[in-house]
């Protein structure tokens, strides 16, 4: 049965995430935060399998609660929950150790998938995240083939 710690400046965000991830009877939400210390507390003492959490933190940056995170519950593994989707925010967060980057413009649909892949073992961003890569991708220039690829 997996466990998750929420971690929000927004109360009713916290709420909202319990609710959608609790709508799955095998999921449990053990703890909630709504700052970055609070939730390191949380990860370390209840040791969940995911860690949902804002980039946007109080007192701690995201990528900065990430790292700490996997460093106290390695097994843990984080989800990035956030209205910001800059180049550079999803960078930090994933080199520190996310798994899967949402938006918050996500429905509750695309969250409970994003979990389900990482509890997989697979890595996740949001559809619009993926659109801006491929679309990144498509303006490269064409490079000669090598070897048949």
């Amino acid at each position: 049965m997996p466990t998750f710690v929420l971690a929000d400046g927004q109360p009713m965000v916290l709420h909202g995430l319990k609710v959608v991830l609790e709508s799955r009877a095998d999921w449990t939400v053990v703890g909630g935060a709504t700052d970055g210390a609070a939730a390191l507390a949380l990860v370390d003492s209840l040791q969940p399998e995911v860690f949902i959490i804002d980039i946007l933190m109080p007192d701690l940056d995201g990528a900065a609660v990430v790292q700490q995170a996997k460093q106290l519950a390695p097994q843990t593994h984080p989800i990035i929950f956030s209205v910001l989707g800059s180049d550079a925010s999803v960078r930090a967060v994933l080199n520190h150790g996310a798994m899967a980057y949402v938006l918050k413009h996500a429905d509750a649909d695309e969250m409970l998938h994003a979990v389900s892949e990482v509890l997989e073992g697979r890595r996740y961003l949001s559809y619009a995240l993926l659109e801006r890569i491929i679309d990144y991708y498509l303006q490269q220039p064409e490079r000669s083939q090598v070897n048949g690829e």
